[in-house]
């Protein structure tokens, strides 16, 4: 993972977008300084960073995500209690 490159043209990939955030979940620092410099690095910027976050979030849970973010997105009730019926009852 030390010798990971997420720069370049390929990383719009499936598997190099995996890659991303699994190297995000390694990394130090809080959680939108990780994001952001995903992103801030180019490529396919939207689907690198929302894998990442995706990561992120599920390892630090919601109170390791910025509470501005949280409070930016629509309809968030409404996606906890989805989310919450799926943890309990999906398979």
């Amino acid at each position: 993972m030390d010798d990971l490159e997420i720069d370049g043209w390929a990383k719009g990939y499936t598997v190099l977008c995996m890659q991303v955030a699994l190297w995000a979940e390694r990394q130090d620092g809080s959680f939108e300084d990780i994001v952001n410099d995903i992103v801030i690095r180019g490529g396919d910027t939207d689907t690198n960073g929302a894998a990442a976050g995706a990561v992120l979030g599920a390892r630090r849970g919601p109170d390791g995500i910025p509470a501005e973010w949280l409070e930016a997105i629509p309809e968030r009730a409404r996606l906890e209690r989805l989310a919450e019926e799926l943890a309990l009852h999906g398979r």
